[in-house]
């Protein structure tokens, strides 16, 4: 029984990912201004607490977003032909790709949080490192009322943590991007000045990004020394006395980055440990990478 229930679930939620090829922009505008119960997570207060979901600027035909709780989530320039999902971002200003700031933070080119509506759930997101999709937290239009409502919302807790959302999402946006390739250039024809306004404060965007990132990179090389764990344990550094070092756990494989002007640096017994093995003096190091093996 328990396993025809999750199969009817999990097909209940997978009827938007065959084949359906409306976009987020039409089904959050289904949906629009309206209060939302959520459903992931441990709800602190009574099941009728609420989060408000609002359209802005809907019917522009380009910088619009919803906001989640206060949180912007933008449509995505390269998605106007068919958006897929809407994203987190920081405040457009006229014409700006200000944006592209936000999405470039982890600094591997991926997406941090968005959202997206299938069926009757709206799901944040988070792209990994794969470029594949995490489900976060879900949210349903449905009201949960007094105590019958707090029951029925646990159970509905209970039936949806069965089902594996993370490849409903993925299955649905690799699906709705072939709706968007196909749709895109057709698009682009017709809409021929902004592609080509978004191109070029894109390329101003990644150059502040690049030489951004050359600058940190220039302090980072020149002005401080690059530590790597090899071991394989946990580390800790610190000085052999009072104070303490930036940085100062370092993982299995990771590095940490400390200053060229620091004291001499010790492998420390634990967090705010005493010092056991003298390991190098920054000045000694500057530019350089020590390797604790």
């Amino acid at each position: 029984m328990k396993t025809r229930l999750k199969l009817i679930l999990g097909l209940m939620l997978f009827t938007s990912v065959s084949g359906v090829a409306q976009s987020q922009k039409d089904k959050f505008k289904e949906w629009g201004d309206i209060e939302l119960t959520r459903l992931s997570g441990v709800e602190v207060g009574p099941a009728t607490i609420k989060h408000q979901l609002t359209l802005k600027d809907w019917d522009k035909p380009y910088m619009w977003y919803a906001e989640l709780n206060e949180i912007k989530y933008y449509s995505v320039p390269e998605q106007q032909a068919h958006p897929t999902f809407l994203t987190n971002g920081s405040d457009w200003g006229d014409d700006r790709m200000k944006y592209f700031l936000n999405f470039t933070s982890h600094g591997g080119g991926y997406y941090s949080q968005s959202i997206l509506i299938i069926d009757d759930y709206l799901y944040i997101i988070d792209e990994q490192k794969d470029h594949t999709w995490k489900v976060e937290d879900m949210y349903t239009k449905e009201s949960f009322k007094g105590v019958k409502g707090m029951l029925a919302l646990e159970k509905k807790r209970k039936e949806l943590a069965k089902i594996d959302h993370d490849k409903i999402v993925n299955d649905y946006l690799t699906e709705q991007k072939k709706t968007l390739e196909e749709k895109t250039p057709a698009y682009k024809a017709a809409n021929k000045d902004y592609f080509e306004r978004f191109s070029l404060e894109k390329g101003w965007a990644n150059q502040d990004i690049k030489d951004g990132y050359d600058e940190l990179y220039r302090q980072r090389v020149t002005n401080a020394v690059r530590i790597q764990n090899n071991t394989a344990g946990t580390v800790y550094i610190g000085f052999n006395g009072a104070g303490t070092v930036p940085d100062d756990e370092i993982e299995p494989g990771d590095e940490a980055t400390i200053q060229c002007n620091l004291s001499d640096i010790w492998l420390l017994t634990g967090e705010h440990g005493d010092p056991v093995k003298f390991l190098f003096k920054p000045s000694e190091w500057c530019g350089k990478k020590f390797i604790i093996e």
